[in-house]
């Protein structure tokens, strides 16, 4: 597998030729914008002991995350973590 990092300053988004792309994880809502990219990892997490939203308000803020992301046309994902 060989990664081709971009030539147009972007930084943190790479291109695999088997088409596999890497992103960004989203972990709260104004983390949307800091970085030019076109693929976003949304993470909800179950319980977590810092700074951050869990739960059902979790899930809230990763609809308002998506929904931004769409607005910048930035691709989503979610990734629940800790769920059984």
């Amino acid at each position: 597998m060989v990664v081709n990092q971009p030539q147009d300053g972007s930084g943190g988004f790479y291109r695999v030729r088997n088409h596999m792309e890497l992103g960004y994880r989203i972990i709260r809502p104004q983390d949307v914008g800091l970085q030019p990219l076109a693929f976003a990892q949304i993470s909800l997490w179950r319980s977590a002991a810092w700074d951050i939203a869990v739960g059902e308000r979790a899930v809230t803020e990763a609809i308002e995350i998506a929904a931004v992301c769409k607005t910048l046309g930035i691709r989503t994902v979610f990734h629940p973590l800790e769920y059984p």
